[in-house]
């Protein structure tokens, strides 16, 4: 163990020694490999018993919490850390779906709401993971996403995502991977609303709308007298 502190230190500080640009190129890499990993699992997702892109206006509600949550002042500060993470993820996506369809035209048109939830939150803290290493256990986080039809009350889907983080890689990385946790899952259900969106990365999909009226011939030009 104590050899494993001490390799862990040395990586740390190696990190530390490294030019501003280099670090900052990390973490982008870092940002990168989250984006990638989180459309691949939301892929895996089951996806919703209706097209969402039929929806002129998506509406996210307040984070809710399981009740071990809410009785856990400690897990409560850790679920509002993944919040800060995961509305501005989503909240960008919605803002630009929602940008598509101006708000008098959408008066009265399909609405989805999303409910988000978190069922399970343990999240090892960095100073844990520095002086007491893999023996301060997993992390671990799972958040639900019920999305509902404003009219009807329609269920579309409920998916749950879950992520855990080995107590063994967050001591090596000093908690980090424990932090890089809720950013995945955050991320991962930013890219399931974008994923059933049609939302590519060249070009995002409007919301249905009505064909536009075929365009008349033109009038055939008179022939010129002989």
């Amino acid at each position: 163990m104590r050899n494993a502190f001490l390799a862990a230190a040395i990586v740390c500080a190696g990190l530390f020694a490294m030019p501003a640009s280099a670090q900052e190129a990390e973490q982008t890499n870092v940002e990168k490999r989250i984006v990638l990993v989180a459309m691949s699992d939301a892929e895996a997702l089951q996806a919703p018993s209706a097209p969402l892109t039929r929806y002129a206006r998506i509406v996210i509600e307040p984070m809710t919490y399981s009740p071990l949550i809410e009785a856990d002042n400690r897990k409560k500060s850790k679920a509002k850390d993944f919040e800060a993470r995961f509305f501005p993820r989503i909240q960008n996506t919605l803002d630009a779906w929602n940008a598509k369809v101006p708000a008098d035209s959408a008066a009265g048109a399909p609405q989805l709401i999303i409910k988000p939830r978190i069922q399970s939150l343990q999240i090892v803290s960095g100073g844990a993971r520095f002086w007491v290493g893999a023996l301060s256990g997993d992390s671990n986080l799972s958040v639900s996403m019920q999305l509902i039809d404003a009219a009807s009350g329609t269920l579309l889907a409920n998916p749950t995502i879950s992520k855990s983080s080995n107590g063994f890689a967050g001591a090596w990385t000093f908690g980090s991977t424990d932090n890089n946790l809720m950013n995945y899952v955050a991320e991962t259900a930013n890219q399931y609303i974008i994923r059933h969106l049609n939302i590519g990365p060249s070009a995002a999909a409007e919301p249905a709308a009505a064909p536009a009226p075929a365009e008349a011939p033109a009038p055939a030009e008179a022939a010129s007298p002989p």
